[in-house]
């Protein structure tokens, strides 16, 4: 999309502005926020213009914390859970193997993912001044995609 200039410094909204083009095009892109000097911010992963993940910067909360928060899994579940996830090297997703434990039903999994992915994206929309490049998208859990309505994001 932008080559391999340096991209000017925008703010949040233009985020928002690109994430619905992407969208509108169904168009598969990692879209990294850096900001105004080149620090990361956070990442969107887009996959035929549906959100596949968000992440931003000082969202020290994984899913699995709020599992724990929320009393989902207990301590020893969730030790139980990374180990499990170590163990494939990555290649289980998280939200596969607490549905194989039984420990955390698919739809409960899908609510708490749109959740963080939401809270990554509006973080992320409050910038005042980033930085916007694209890359290519890393390999994605097709299942598990949003759009941006489902994720409660209105185009302006």
């Amino acid at each position: 999309m932008e080559g391999d200039r340096v991209a000017p410094v925008v703010s949040g909204v233009a985020i928002r502005e690109k994430l619905f083009e992407i969208e509108r095009h169904r168009r598969s892109v990692t879209l990294d926020v850096n900001d105004p000097v080149g620090g990361s911010l956070g990442t969107v992963v887009m996959f035929e213009g549906k959100v596949a993940w968000a992440s931003a910067k000082g969202q020290a909360r994984t899913l699995l914390d709020v599992l724990l928060d929320h009393g989902y899994v207990t301590q020893e579940e969730a030790a139980q859970v990374t180990e499990t996830y170590r163990a494939h090297q990555g290649h289980k997703k998280i939200g596969q193997i607490l549905e194989e434990l039984k420990l955390v039903h698919a739809a409960r999994w899908s609510e708490l993912v749109t959740l963080q992915i939401r809270r990554a994206i509006e973080a992320l929309l409050a910038e005042k001044e980033v930085r916007i490049s694209f890359g290519a998208p890393p390999v994605i859990d097709r299942e598990v995609l949003f759009t941006l309505k489902e994720l409660g994001l209105k185009e302006v």
